[in-house]
């Protein structure tokens, strides 16, 4: 089964993006009867200041491409 993937950017404790997701799509899975899911990359090792510090982002996942347009314009809106 082919899904749509959103990169929701940089992951934090507190993430809207799969809060938003979970108001509006209910809770997101890797079961079949889930209509979303989520996934933390690693997008590499970046320097600050002298120091390596790893970078996660959270990717979005949709099994309907019509879900992820929806959520796309919601957080944008």
């Amino acid at each position: 089964m082919k899904t749509t993937r959103i990169n929701g950017g940089i992951w934090s404790i507190k993430n809207t993006d799969i809060e938003l997701a979970t108001e509006l799509f209910g809770p997101g899975g890797t079961q079949a009867d889930r209509r979303w899911f989520y996934r933390l990359l690693d997008t590499g090792q970046n320097w600050r200041r002298k120091e390596k510090f790893s970078h996660m982002d959270v990717v979005l996942y949709f099994r309907n491409s019509a879900d992820a347009t929806f959520f796309a314009l919601k957080k944008s809106g």
